[in-house]
């Protein structure tokens, strides 16, 4: 046995002992008796919450501990524990450049972080995009809030259990499994490691979260809305102007089942089909008829029915019908709206040429639309080859994003957007300066690329 640990690299110098008798003492025993390792991993877990302050051997016990989950195969774990000793402080010099080797070690051996059979949903961000995996933990890849650029996927440290993730230009949010709202932002995380994150307001029983331009949204399973943030044009919903540095409920709307968050408005929409906006309406981005600067309160949208499906772009909006139809508001400078002209609009407008739609998706200036047949349309805003159609021409009408087949997922960002297939491959187009789209480079992509490999992509 001591021989396969010798082999595997795993074999890790003893430790400065504490009194005989103490947890870690006893997880150093069960180690190098290498008969229960599982049993090893809970006894340097327990030795560590008991000791959570830095102790003399505080940094030894975390490399043994990624190191006996090297040794039953948990690699991903291995690499969070090794990661977390980066971020500590008081860890030894030597300590830290053994970890740092260890990381660098085993993401080299893992082949395809965004493994296919493990990814359950992936989000493009602001500067940045995520991968929620089937066991709770996340990957991230672009800029985070600290704007520490990363162009291949990587583990999220001390991100344990999440649900779901939502980004913003500044927030890192997601909702753990007991229905937490848990993140950072760059305020701060500003002198404090990234992992650093705390519970957001003590929201619990949430089902969904988004971030708009500052300000962020929650839902709750009981169909309630609570908001967050700038409130400069009353897109938090309060009914005030007033900032909002903890939740706050939003009154007027209940039985909600969706939300999306644009740069200052917001949108949900309700379980009888109805939509509600409120926050800036300087562009008609509220679509209620009205060209009125703005309304801090939820409101009806006039005629909406039967909509299954809500998204907000920075200063449009986007509503998707039971009929497969997807209707759209607000700013249209850049053809996002879709009817075929640049013509802003106040009240709801219908996407040309496009039907039998199953999700929508908003980056900034342009819309994303998934089709029942597995096929990607987008229109609007193309400076960085967003639309995916190969060229950077703004379009006022719907286009095939190019070789998209099979898609089942899609997600919008500032400027790049990300699609799953069938088969749990993740692709990726559009703008990718600070490595939002995981390839590995930081060129703009016209077409979408496979992002499920860490090979080098060209």
């Amino acid at each position: 046995m001591i021989v396969i640990a010798l082999i595997a690299g795993f074999a890790r110098p003893m430790a400065a002992q504490p009194s005989s008798g103490s947890v870690f003492q006893r997880a150093l025993t069960a180690e190098t008796d290498e008969r229960d390792i599982s049993k090893a991993i809970d006894l340097y877990k327990e030795a560590l919450r008991q000791f959570p302050s830095m102790q003399p051997w505080t940094g030894r016990a975390l490399l043994h501990l990624g190191s006996c989950y090297e040794r039953v195969g948990r690699l991903k774990e291995a690499v969070l524990v090794y990661r977390s000793i980066l971020v500590r402080t008081g860890i030894a010099t030597e300590i830290a450049q053994e970890a740092r080797a260890d990381v660098q070690r085993l993401e080299g051996q893992m082949a395809a972080l965004l493994n296919p059979t493990d990814t359950k949903s992936v989000l493009a961000g602001f500067l940045e995009s995520a991968a929620v995996q089937k066991d709770g933990s996340v990957l991230r890849w672009g800029a985070d809030p600290l704007l520490k650029s990363d162009v291949r996927p990587s583990y999220v440290e001390d991100v344990i259990g999440a649900t779901a993730v939502a980004l913003g230009p500044r927030q890192f949010l997601w909702i753990n499994q007991d229905g937490a709202v848990m993140g950072w932002d760059s305020e701060t995380a500003r002198n404090l490691p990234l992992a650093s994150s705390a519970t957001i307001g003590g929201l619990t029983d949430v089902v969904m979260v988004g971030c708009g331009g500052s300000h962020q949204l929650a839902l709750r399973n009981d169909g309630s809305v609570w908001g967050w943030g700038m409130n400069n044009r009353g897109q938090v919903g309060d009914d005030t102007l007033s900032r909002r540095v903890r939740p706050v409920w939003i009154g007027g709307i209940t039985g909600v089942v969706a939300i999306a968050a644009g740069e200052e408005h917001s949108i949900a929409l309700t379980g009888d089909g109805t939509v509600f906006t409120w926050g800036a309406n300087d562009v008609g981005q509220l679509g209620i008829g009205s060209d009125i600067a703005l309304i801090p309160h939820p409101k009806y949208v006039p005629g909406s029915r039967g909509i299954v499906a809500v998204a907000a772009g920075a200063r449009h909006s986007i509503a998707m019908a039971g009929d497969g139809t997807v209707w759209t508001w607000g700013n249209n400078a850049d053809g996002e709206l879709g009817d075929g002209t640049n013509q802003s609009s106040h009240d709801p407008v219908q996407v040309a040429h496009l039907s039998n739609v199953q999700a929508i998706a908003a980056g900034p200036a342009y819309t994303v639309a998934l089709r029942s047949d597995g096929t990607v349309w987008a229109w609007g805003d193309n400076r960085y080859g967003q639309l995916g159609d190969g060229n950077t021409i703004s379009r006022a009408i719907p286009v095939q994003v190019s070789g998209l087949v099979n898609i089942q997922a899609i997600s919008a960002g500032a400027g790049h957007n990300l699609a799953v297939r069938r088969d749990g491959t993740v692709w990726a187009w559009g703008r990718n300066d600070m490595g939002q789209l995981g390839d590995g480079t930081t060129h703009n992509r016209l077409v979408p690329v496979q992002i499920s490999s860490p090979s080098p992509a060209g």
